[in-house]
């Protein structure tokens, strides 16, 4: 009886031996599955990043399609654009002063004196600078004149005229205005963003006097590279002539 229930313990363990076996046979087919297996996966791979490329080609074909859609007016707005960016980081650490420089142009732009302004302006300066300046060399001519004039009539004429001319200035320069007025204005404008400028001629037709005034932060002001011929009276003297 012991060794009927020895060789019963001794049946299921050579049983197991055969199903071992088995797995054993069919461990390297189940890793030649896995091997095909990781052949598909390597091929999904190849599949899934062709994809991807055919993606990444898309956005470079809408910025094309987008690009003929523009007309050519904002084609050329674009490049204007692209442009300015560039040349913005060229300029690296200078773009504050660059932007500085344009924000200041842009408030000047907006105080820019009005071309009804520029009457009184011109006005008050042909009166009490230009005028008294043209006054005291007519005075001095005169004063010249009467020494070499060997009249004595002529002479006490022209010292005269220049005393005259001395002590009624101040009368006189809104008279003088008057005449240049109708012959200077209106002035010839001209609008540089952040300024404005006025031209006129204190001059005769056949001499003239070309005057350039510079109307910016809501004043006006002669141009700083203007040199008056203070010699040049010919104004005057087609008033008097006219008179």
């Amino acid at each position: 009886q012991q060794q009927q229930q020895q060789h019963q313990q001794q049946q299921p363990a050579r049983r197991e031996q055969p199903g071992g076996g088995e797995s054993a046979k069919r461990s390297p087919a189940g890793d030649r599955g896995q091997g095909h297996g990781g052949g598909a996966g390597v091929v999904v791979g190849s599949s899934e990043s062709g994809s991807w490329n055919a993606t990444a080609g898309w956005p470079w074909d809408d910025m094309v399609r987008w690009w003929g859609a523009l007309s050519q007016r904002q084609q050329q707005q674009v490049m204007a654009g692209v442009a300015l960016l560039i040349a913005l980081m060229a300029l690296g650490t200078k773009i504050i002063a660059v932007l500085a420089l344009l924000a200041l142009s842009y408030y000047l732009n907006t105080r820019l004196p009005s071309a009804a302004s520029f009457e009184p302006f011109f006005r008050e300066w042909f009166t009490t600078e230009y005028f008294p300046k043209i006054s005291q060399k007519v005075q001095k001519e005169l004063q010249e004149k009467s020494r070499r004039d060997s009249n004595m009539f002529s002479s006490l004429a022209s010292q005269f005229k220049g005393w005259v001319m001395g002590k009624t200035e101040s009368m006189q320069a809104p008279v003088y205005y008057e005449f240049a007025a109708k012959h200077a204005l209106p002035p010839t404008y001209s609008d540089l963003f952040f300024m404005r400028t006025a031209a006129v001629n204190l001059g005769s037709r056949n001499k003239p006097c070309n005057l350039v005034f510079w109307g910016i932060h809501g004043t006006w002001t002669l141009a700083p590279y203007i040199s008056i011929d203070f010699e040049n009276v010919s104004i005057l003297d087609e008033m008097q002539n006219q008179g």
